[in-house]
């Protein structure tokens, strides 16, 4: 393996970013809306023993299957239900992905682009603030990418050739089983982007009928034996899982986190920051490496041709991926996670060719420092501005301070005409203001953001009811913390708890929803304590006198 002088390659090769990873990660209570939920299935399943139905605050949970629930499980019943045992999954697949990218843009970019891929994947703001939680993404990128790195793997005998496909697909099964079909769409697009670049840039070998049964075979088949057998053990979960939860989301116009075609096209830019520009570089170039080959041009020595056959895979892989994921009516940041090793040979793409010419435009190079700059600037500033934010103020400045100082060290390398050290800079940058954040602003805004404080303080009430209804409220982390019986709370609950539980009723109502109920209703119950959780002020409600 050809190795990278330190001159042009990064510091540490990048890996300190996992720094304010980890840190996030350790640090941070579960944070809504998903982390609280996780781990409280995670719990449930192996505290009841039920790891083929899983259930959530005693309810069956039919939404996800339950790779990354047993994993997180495990890690929890190991570690006493610790936070960061929970998040120890996330954290693997974070650093595995990194590595498994780099290892990909090794044998397709080249030893530089290589080097400098983990710095372009885990210093963009959506792996820094993803990597460490406790998400089903994750894992699911991890797999995927494990899945691409050998259907994307040339040469050797056929038998070799036909194990790294059935490889794949044994890779894509896992990754279905973490958060099921939409595995299939991002490890499918993959291979088909084998099909779409231009026939110059084609291999000439493909596989078998008995090998692509065997890759199709080993990535279905765990998710959907994992479905049999808990519909088989829990009949009501025949229609969500083979239905409700890929096909009906997806049709359904009351499907959660319905937004615009056109949203990922803005998310994405913002989530590869600061790297933006060296991105659309990236794409620039693969763009212009299609067209040669489509064209016949000449694309020169062995190196040249493997790097414009690297970006042109990237592109058939990453566009199409946008484009269903766009068209699709459900929208989030996270569906596009496994295609961010993407993104980061783009940008490592575009460093590496500046690197070799000596240059990058100044637009990508000083507009990520100025950018870096203003970020710090308004860190330091808007809290002592702002009413809402001046607690944060000191804890902040930290961060601030070392945004502000990457920035201006960044320029002073500029300056010289020192790319690889002006990268670093900025890298550095974020690692240190992300390890600061973590350790001092995150405390202070963890008892806002965790259900933690608010489950202590109704554990220590003297009522003891046998269930406390949630209307409008998330019921999971107040079980997780405090062991409360909370559940999920229908129309219906307004009427039926009270008169079962009594002078012992308790009830969790979201403050914007409790001001639009009617006013008869409002009469039957009186406001013990309220507390802001997240984005929602929380009431605790009990019986009027």
């Amino acid at each position: 393996m050809s190795r990278v002088p330190s001159s042009t390659g990064p510091f540490l090769g990048g890996w300190h970013l996992l720094l304010p990873i980890v840190a996030l990660a350790a640090v941070r209570d579960l944070w809504a809306p998903d982390e609280p939920r996780y781990a409280q299935i995670a719990r449930e399943a192996f505290e009841s023993g039920s790891l083929l139905v899983l259930h959530l605050c005693g309810d069956v949970y039919p939404d996800k299957p339950p790779l990354v629930y047993w994993l997180a499980g495990w890690m929890g019943s190991l570690f006493g239900w610790n936070e960061l045992a929970l998040r120890v999954p996330s954290l693997l697949a974070t650093v595995g992905t990194a590595w498994v990218a780099q290892r990909i843009a090794r044998r397709h970019l080249g030893a530089v682009a290589a080097a400098w891929t983990p710095t372009f994947y885990l210093g963009t703001a959506m792996v820094v603030w993803f990597g460490g939680r406790l998400q089903l993404d994750p894992l699911l990128a991890f797999f995927c990418l494990a899945a691409v790195d050998q259907a994307w793997t040339d040469g050797g005998p056929d038998r070799m050739r036909a194990r790294r496909l059935l490889l794949a697909g044994l890779f894509a099964g896992l990754a279905a089983l973490c958060k099921g079909p939409v595995a299939w769409l991002h490890v499918g697009f993959a291979l088909l982007a084998l099909r779409l670049v231009p026939r110059a840039l084609r291999r000439g070998t493909g596989w078998g009928a008995g090998a692509w049964a065997g890759c199709v075979m080993l990535a279905v088949l765990p998710v959907v034996a994992w479905a049999t057998a808990a519909s088989l053990a829990e009949p009501s979960l025949w229609r969500p899982l083979f239905l409700g939860q890929h096909l009906g989301r997806v049709t359904s116009p009351l499907a959660p986190h319905i937004g615009p075609p056109w949203e990922h096209l803005w998310q994405v830019p913002g989530y590869v920051l600061p790297w933006t520009a060296l991105f659309a570089l990236g794409i620039a170039a693969a763009i212009r490496a299609w067209r040669r080959a489509r064209s016949g041009t000449e694309l020169g020595d062995a190196q040249e041709r493997e790097s414009a056959r690297g970006l042109a895979l990237a592109l058939a892989w990453f566009v199409p991926v946008l484009l269903v994921f766009s068209i699709m009516p459900p929208k989030r940041e996270l569906y596009l996670l496994p295609v961010y090793p993407v993104a980061a040979w783009f940008a490592a793409w575009a460093m590496a060719a500046g690197l070799a010419r000596g240059s990058l435009p100044g637009w990508a190079t000083w507009g990520a420092s100025v950018l870096l700059g203003a970020v710090g600037l308004a860190a330091g500033i808007v809290p002592r501005l702002v009413a809402e934010l001046a607690p944060l103020a000191p804890a902040a400045l930290p961060a601030a301070l070392a945004l502000v100082g990457a920035a201006g060290a960044s320029c002073a390398f500029l300056r010289r005409g020192n790319l690889a050290r002006w990268a670093d800079a900025l890298a550095l940058g974020l690692s240190g203001a992300g390890l600061a954040a973590a350790l001092l602003v995150v405390p202070e805004v963890d008892p806002i953001k965790s259900a933690r404080t608010l489950a202590q303080e109704i554990a220590l009430r003297p009522e003891r009811p046998s269930e406390i209804p949630c209307f409008g409220v998330q019921p999971e982390g107040y079980r997780f913390y405090a062991g409360l019986p909370t559940v999920r709370a229908y129309a219906s609950d307004w009427i039926i708890a009270p008169k079962r539980e009594g002078a012992q009723f308790l009830g969790l109502v979201a403050e914007r929803d409790w001001v639009k109920a009617p006013e008869e209703r409002r009469a039957r119950f009186r406001i013990l304590h309220r507390r802001q959780v997240g984005s929602r002020d929380v009431l605790v409600l009990g019986l009027a006198p």
